[in-house]
This record gives C-alpha cells, structure tokens and sequence, in this order.
C-alpha cells in the first residue's frame, strides 16, 4: 500500500482536526480482492495516539495486477501541540471471497412448521456447510411475519477467516423480491457457529407460496 494523501484541516470552533487520508494498493495476489478493511492510527507531536479508526470497510473489486485507489477513514481528533508533526499510521487488510448459491427453499405453511435445505457442501475448501432451515415467526397482531434463515457452518482450516457471510432473498409466487438480509459472522481456527439472516414485517397474505434464496460468501 503506498500513501498518496495525507492532508489535514483545522482545528474548528471545537478544537477538532479532520483528516483527509487516501492509499493507492496493488493486488499482487492470484486472487480477485473483493474487500479491504482498514485502520488508521492518529499519533501527535510526541507518537502518541490522539485518535484513530479501525476494521473500516471498504468493497472493492481488483483483479490480479490491478491498482486501486481507496479512502481510508480518519475521525476528527483533538490534537495538542505542533500540528504539522503529526503522524498516521494506515493497515489495510485485503481479502478474497469465495461465493456459493447455497440453493431456494419453500416458506413454511405456519409457525409450527419448519423447511429445510439438505445440503452438506464444502466451500473453497475452507467451510463446510452444514444444510440450512427456515422458520416463521407466528403473525403479530398487525398480521406480519418474521422470517428467519439458520445456516450452520464451520472452519475446517487452522486460519482464521474473517467473514462468511449469508444472504437471504424473500421470493413471492411469480419471482418478484419482497426483502432481504445478509447474516454474517467470524469463524476463528476449527470451529463452528450459526448464520441467522431475518426479514422482519412481511404481510401474511404475501408469503403464499412464496420461497427463500440463499446464498453464502467467504472472506
């Protein structure tokens, strides 16, 4: 990652300096880099830390060999003393994605009742996916429903990976999307955890027949 601006403003009425930080990174991998998270340390006069950002994300999208320039954010920071000797220390961490269409499952009839997908699946060699259900809150008194999707998955690495995420798309009876919501969680070395996407305040009426697309991503 190289630096290319690094600018400050200020200080305002409040006493704030606001910061103007931007990089230019290289993907020098094998792989297409889907997301960058950043930080960025504010440090004074003396090298010490005044303020700072981190896990800042950033959605990119780099092909092997390609450059791009991205922003990285810096909060307003009360500094004292000479503020033309302060410094920024800037981390970016970049990551590939793996994506898999874990497939479409019925809503269930009531709230008494659950759907399943059977899949057990690796992805990238790096999750394993542990099939999914689906489960319907009963209606509240306004008549909506809340959907949940549980999707269980677990690190079969000794890495840490930083994110799977998964998506949920709410389909009505010809196709057309009524909602959707992206779970996601952390999954340290050789382990295991549950990913519950919901879709809140569907009228009951609306859900007759209607299907849940998931999807799962790898970062």
């Amino acid at each position: 990652m190289k630096v290319t601006t690094c600018t400050y403003n200020g200080p305002d009425s409040d006493g704030d300096v606001s910061f103007e930080v931007s990089a230019s990174l290289e993907n020098t991998t094998d792989h297409n880099i889907e997301l960058i998270k950043t930080s960025c340390l504010v440090l004074d006069q003396d090298g010490i830390i005044a303020g700072g950002s981190f896990s800042d994300e950033v959605d990119v999208y780099i092909d092997p060999g390609e450059t791009d320039t991205i922003d990285i954010r810096a909060p307003y920071t009360k500094i004292n003393g000479d503020l033309d000797k302060i410094k920024v220390v800037a981390d970016a961490l970049l990551y590939r994605r793996e994506f898999y269409k874990l497939g479409v499952i019925d809503v269930p009839k009531d709230h008494k009742l659950n759907t399943k997908l059977d899949k057990k699946v690796d992805v990238g060699g790096a999750v394993k996916i542990y099939g999914a259900v689906i489960n319907r809150d009963k209606p509240s008194d306004d008549g909506e429903v809340t959907l949940t999707a549980k999707v269980a998955v677990r690190n079969l690495t000794s890495d840490y990976i930083e994110r799977v995420s998964v998506k949920m798309v709410v389909l009505d009876q010809e196709d057309a999307q009524l909602e959707e919501d992206t779970g996601y969680e952390s999954l340290a070395p050789n382990s295991s955890t549950m990913i519950e996407p919901s879709c809140w305040s569907i009228k009951k009426n609306r859900l007759r027949n209607c299907q849940v697309r998931l999807s799962l991503s790898v970062y």
